[in-house]
């Protein structure tokens, strides 16, 4: 059944079905779309968070460490030399042991030298390793590492319990130079300035720290190593899905801290910001290991740390909404189940009079007016098309008989008046031969023709000599009657398959279908002839200059009429009066 035939109960049944799912559908759609925009709004104040939680806890971590070391200063204003710790030397062990009993981050706390002499207090509970590495009791809680600058190949150990009782001491080979180590020479470079270390993994435990310094005067420097536990817990007890991780980046764009041990996510991370895939813009949506991630890059304020970098799995945001969408869509359905039937009820209220107007209706086209009837109906507008149906049938028939005549007589001058347009838009209005577009359309034909069925034809396009003289000399009327004069011919000497048509100005075409080289020059010479030994009114004898070609394979409209018009122009070069081909 095409589409006009559909009946009309169904057409109505379906537009009301249609709407219908239109509406549910949008309703769906508007669900969607905001739980969408929702979920990711959530997931960007995540995000932000999250940036905000590490920038504050790095200015802290700064501000503390800072504090501390400002704060003892005035503990060691006195300190020039390994040998001023050494005449109070459990002294200075309770300030550092305070130290880090205060600051739990906090690894070890220590004087370096200019003489490499080296003074260290190490928490031993800090990790569980540390035991293990210098084979120490569990009674064992502080380290004290000692290096007299003048006997720099010599480190004491000496190990106290919680009490600070020594409970060991041992001496070892010692390879570590103080003023060789990074930290020192920036501190030192830096004269009362606290300053930090990109982050490392350091030597005995399987840690990741920095270290904070300061230069009291030329020969001291006081540092503190720091863990960046608190670093990690604040990272990871803010990200609130599974598959969120964040990954702290040195300016250099270094790896400095990760939330995850995914090696295949930390290599494809890496490889982003290597290539600035994530710098450009603050949110992306990527796909790894062909599952959706978003992406969010956070520029941080900080010497050491420069960019934060927080990823989740695209499913794992939108998997919270997916349960509510799915009871939307359920709801839906159900709904446009219950209204089913309200649609069958109102579709029938419009259907069933206007089904009965139609049988009205063929009476009227069958011309029994006498049995038309009033239709009834609840809806107020077929009533109406009812009343006027029988008001309007009579009158009907009155004039369809002279409408029927009318539209006869005006289709028949509609079809004249056609036929006389159609001939004037391809007719030149002075010489009443083709003008250029019927030119232009019989050519492409001819292309086409040789295109398909491989037939030659040719063109000549014709100039009248010095034509421009007779506009100058005798005036445009007579330069008119000329052209009118050489149209006719033109028409008078070509074949009947032959086509010509005014060009422009004083140009003229003829197009020659079934003809080759020799043929199309044979006609274009007669056809000068005539026109040389023609005696026009008032101007006399007047000669045109011909160029003429043939269809070559590929050609189109535009490279035919060029090569014609390069051929005219040879003809005039040769004096004029003559046929040249290209």
């Amino acid at each position: 059944m095409s589409l006009k035939n559909i009946p009309f109960r169904v057409t109505v049944l379906s537009l009301f079905i249609f709407l219908s799912l239109l509406i549910i559908t949008f309703m769906i759609y508007i669900q969607a779309t905001y739980g969408k925009e929702f979920s990711q709004r959530v997931m960007n104040n995540n995000f932000n968070l999250i940036s905000s939680k590490v920038k504050d806890n790095l200015k802290t971590l700064d501000k503390v460490n800072g504090f501390v070391i400002d704060a003892i200063s005035s503990s060691f204003s006195d300190v020039q030399s390994i040998e001023d710790i050494e005449k109070d030397k459990d002294k200075y062990i309770k300030i550092l042991v305070n130290i880090l009993k205060n600051n739990e981050e906090l690894y070890a706390t220590y004087f370096a030298f200019s003489d490499d002499s080296f003074f260290e207090i190490i928490n031993l509970e800090i990790n569980k390793s540390l035991r293990e590495q210098y084979t120490l009791s569990k009674e064992a809680r502080w380290l004290l590492v000692y290096i007299n600058g003048k006997n720099k190949n010599k480190r004491v150990l000496n190990v106290y319990n919680e009490k600070l009782k020594l409970i060991k001491k041992e001496e070892k080979e010692n390879s570590y130079l103080a003023t060789s180590r990074p930290w020192y020479i920036k501190a030192q470079n830096q004269s009362n300035i606290l300053i930090k270390s990109k982050p490392y993994s350091f030597k005995h435990i399987d840690s990741t720290g920095m270290t904070y310094a300061k230069r009291y005067n030329e020969n001291v420097t006081f540092a503190l190593d720091v863990l960046l536990n608190n670093l990690n817990k604040t990272i990871n007890g803010l990200n609130s899905m599974k598959s969120m991780n964040s990954f702290l980046f040195a300016e250099d764009k270094d790896l400095i801290g990760s939330t995850t041990k995914d090696t295949t996510l930390i290599s494809q991370i890496k490889n982003l910001i290597d290539k600035n895939s994530v710098l450009n813009k603050k949110e992306h949506i990527y796909k790894i290991n062909s599952e959706k991630y978003i992406i969010n890059f956070s520029q941080l304020e900080d010497d050491i740390y420069k960019y934060l970098i927080t990823v989740v799995s695209f499913d794992d945001v939108m998997e919270q909404y997916s349960k509510y969408f799915n009871l939307i869509v359920v709801f839906t359905i159900l709904l446009f189940l219950f209204l089913l039937p309200l649609i069958w009820y109102f579709a029938s209220v419009i259907v069933k009079p206007v089904l009965e107007l139609k049988l009205e209706s063929k009476k009227v086209k069958n011309r029994k007016y006498s049995k038309l009837r009033k239709v009834k109906s609840r809806v107020f507008e077929i009533q109406e098309l009812s009343n006027s149906m029988l008001e309007m049938g009579h009158s009907i028939f009155e004039y369809q008989n002279k409408l029927e005549q009318k539209v006869k007589e005006r289709t028949k001058e509609l079809r004249e008046k056609n036929i006389e347009l159609e001939r004037l838009s391809v007719t030149d209005k002075l010489t009443n031969i083709y003008n250029r577009i019927k030119l232009d359309e019989v050519i492409l034909e001819e292309l086409n023709r040789a295109d398909r069925y491989n037939e030659k034809f040719g063109i000549m396009i014709i100039d009248v000599d010095y034509f421009k003289q007779v506009n100058d000399t005798y005036g445009h009327q007579v330069g008119d009657s000329t052209l009118i004069e050489i149209s006719k011919l033109l028409q008078g000497n070509i074949r009947k398959s032959d086509t010509v048509g005014r060009w422009g100005g004083e140009e003229f075409v003829i197009i020659c279908p079934h003809t080759d080289l020799k043929g199309l020059h044979e006609l274009a010479n007669h056809i000068r002839e005539k026109i040389a030994k023609h005696s026009f009114p008032v101007i006399g004898n007047k000669t045109a200059s011909f160029g003429i070609t043939i269809y070559k394979e590929e050609d189109n409209l535009e490279k035919l009429i060029n090569r014609a018009d390069e051929a005219l122009y040879k003809a005039k070069e040769n004096g004029r009066n003559a046929v040249e081909s290209i």
